[in-house]
């Protein structure tokens, strides 16, 4: 069992750190010379929201494209624009428009009229209707439930006092122009409010998956210290640890199997992908070599 061609680790694209400790976003990191038997290694999920989107809206040509092997960006060119030679157009538009970027926005961070911006989100719309579909609902849900949402966990979030500004900037005024000023800045927080809506379902239920992982990780390696493994940091859906070098692929593959996360739905399970380097500043993705799991081997490597 073996890291095949960790000598890529060391490439052209290592970057010469000094010894000793250095801080990355307040992280404290070590060279590889500090390091020594150790290599950093970070899980990373794949896709978590855009997977937990399809899960919780059940869309079902969502669904169908994780089954086919389909990353959500591809998916989206081929939504907008029939092809994928536009991926990395569609990755920007998934951001803005998953978190209510909406057309002006999106057609400033695209250099686009906002018309053509306009037609991208339609077109998009119209292929994932059902997720469209259950974003509306789950908002209707929000106002029936007097500004409360829950997670796919059941985790609450109440918006009531948001609900509230907006009730309150509807009063009547006898000043026109009072009026209208009242109007536009209920409008601005209705709309935040209903775009928060499938975000903590969303995003909420992305951070209680990291906080359930993490308990099991406690349970499984740190609260007995284990020698060989320690953990670094968070960064988002992603978990860092340092390993001894000599235990790295066997640790990598119990490390995948307990964050695989299938509890909301077996058939689209929440996987990872791993990265592994001398820093944390300096990593690359490395994946199986084949099925059975005995060797990692860099994925540029493995699509060659």
């Amino acid at each position: 069992m073996k890291i095949k061609s960790i000598k890529y680790l060391g490439g052209k694209k290592a970057k010469k750190l000094e010894e000793g400790v250095h801080k990355i976003n307040g992280i404290s990191v070590y060279s590889g010379k500090v390091i020594g038997a150790r290599y950093v290694v970070s899980l990373d999920y794949d896709a978590q929201e855009y997977r937990l989107m399809a899960i919780c809206s059940r869309d079902r040509r969502m669904l169908q494209n994780f089954y086919d092997g389909i990353d959500p960006h591809t998916a989206s060119a081929y939504a907008i624009w029939g092809n994928k030679q536009k991926r990395k157009k569609a990755k920007i538009f998934n951001f803005l428009n998953n978190y209510g970027g909406g057309a002006p926005t999106l057609a400033q961070q695209l250099d686009i009229p906002v018309t053509e911006a306009q037609e991208m989100i339609d077109k998009y719309n119209e292929t994932f209707f059902e997720m469209c579909e259950w974003k509306l609902k789950e908002i209707d849900k929000m106002y029936y439930n007097q500004g409360v949402v829950f997670n796919a966990f059941g985790r609450p979030r109440n918006f009531k006092g948001w609900i509230d500004i907006i009730d309150k900037n509807r009063e009547c005024y006898d000043d026109w122009l009072q009026k209208q000023s009242a109007e536009k800045a209920a409008d601005k927080v209705k709309g935040a409010v209903e775009r928060r809506v499938s975000s903590h379902i969303i995003q909420g239920t992305a951070g209680d998956i990291l906080r359930l992982v993490l308990y099991k990780l406690y349970k499984r390696y740190f609260k007995n210290r284990d020698p060989h493994i320690d953990f670094m940091s968070t960064v988002h859906d992603e978990i860092n640890y340092t390993i001894d070098k000599d235990v790295t692929v066997e640790y990598v593959r119990d490390l995948e199997e307990l964050m695989t996360f299938d509890a909301l739905d077996k058939t689209l399970p929440i996987t990872t992908s791993t990265d592994i380097g001398f820093t944390y500043g300096n990593m690359f993705p490395f994946v199986w070599e084949d099925e059975t799991k005995q060797v990692l081997i860099p994925k540029r490597a493995h699509h060659a």
